[in-house]
């Protein structure tokens, strides 16, 4: 079983910095047999998706929890998207 509320109403809590302790968690249950490595790696290609939405289209390295709004959610399909699509044209 895994702990999920490794903060508690920590209004200082940023996004990066919470989920590089969530991984960081789940390395030790990965470690210990309990979770899939393959789950892992793709929780950090994730971290590194937000780090580079953050870095490029906000201009800042990490992100307070609590200023989440769902326009961060909508902006950053969209450029999960763009990636997506732009490593598409660049095979063809």
């Amino acid at each position: 079983y895994m702990q999920y509320n490794i903060v508690k109403d920590n209004s200082e809590t940023f996004l990066l910095a919470y989920y590089d302790r969530w991984i960081h968690n789940f390395e030790r249950m990965v470690a210990g047999g309990l979770k899939a490595e393959s789950t892992l790696r793709k929780h950090k290609v994730v971290y590194k998706k937000i780090a580079q939405f953050l870095k490029k289209e906000m201009e800042v390295r990490d992100l307070p929890l609590l200023s989440i709004q769902p326009s961060f959610i909508i902006n950053f399909h969209l450029f999960l998207f763009c990636v997506v699509m732009s490593v598409l044209i660049f095979v063809k």
